[in-house]
């Protein structure tokens, strides 16, 4: 099969993602891509992409996180998610509900945040820093919690 280079804008308008979102994935899966819409992409590249991305809409809530603390959450896909393959990420239900929620070593001072995810079953933020986890109690329907590596205080 003949080697394919396709421009990167083209696939960010095919896909309705960002520039940024593109190729922190692409570098995550060891990519030496270039942050410029001008930058070309291989066959793999451009298949990884599509697995990650096709027809995937970004729940506002994820876009949201990832503006505030300034990370790159990937959806957990059955088909192509590898273990451990981002420590931050985040996973949906059939409905489109955040369900799982993984954040490593971001700063986080308040999980107001949370509050708007009512749907989350796991929660992982190991390493952020926190020191206040009073807003958990408000997820009501949680079932697994991770907060290895902060210093949290007393906790009533």
């Amino acid at each position: 099969m003949e080697e394919k280079i396709i421009r990167i804008s083209k696939v960010l308008r095919e896909l309705d993602i960002s520039l940024n979102r593109a190729v922190e994935f692409l570098k995550l899966k060891g990519s030496d891509i270039v942050s410029s819409p001008d930058s070309k992409i291989n066959n793999l590249e451009y298949e990884l992409l599509l697995t990650q991305f096709k027809g995937r809409k970004i729940p506002k809530i994820i876009l949201e996180i990832e503006k505030v603390f300034h990370i790159l959450l990937l959806e957990k896909i059955a088909t192509s998610f590898i273990e451990n393959f981002s420590r931050n990420s985040y996973r949906l239900d059939e409905k489109g509900q955040v369900i799982e929620l993984n954040i490593y070593n971001v700063e986080i001072s308040d999980l107001i945040f949370l509050t708007k995810i009512q749907s989350i079953e796991q929660l992982s933020l190991i390493k952020c820093e926190l020191k206040n986890i009073e807003q958990i109690s408000l997820l009501k329907n949680l079932k697994k919690l991770e907060l290895q590596t902060n210093n949290i205080g007393n906790y009533k």
